[in-house]
């Protein structure tokens, strides 16, 4: 059941006034956006950036755990030591803790 119009079917009138873009006009800006996302990764330096900071972190990686092993040893397997600075560096990763949450409401008011 069709309703005709004076200009013609209610389908070609919402077309007409319809504010969406037609398919070509969809399909353009498809391509421009693909071109520009194309463009702006083969200009960036994101790739590069990556690689410098995966080759850091190897040069930076095995240092630290080297140094962690060395301080295994100096202190001992121990269990009872372990647990011991276990608690204090817990205890000071809590202060640091504390220091982070601070809000600027809690400064005195001159």
């Amino acid at each position: 059941m069709e309703t005709d119009t004076a200009d013609g079917s209610l389908m070609d009138i919402y077309v007409r006034q319809s504010k969406l873009p037609d398919g070509d006009e969809i399909s353009r800006i498809c391509l421009a956006s693909l071109a520009r996302l194309v463009w702006e990764t083969a200009t960036d330096t994101t790739a590069g950036l990556a690689a410098q900071m995966a080759y850091l972190l190897l040069f930076a990686l095995a240092p630290g755990l080297l140094f962690l092993w060395h301080l295994l040893g100096l202190f001992g397997t121990d269990p009872a030591k372990l647990h011991q600075m276990f608690l204090l560096l817990q205890s000071f990763m809590r202060q640091i803790q504390k220091c982070r949450t601070f809000s600027i409401r809690q400064l005195p008011v001159w």
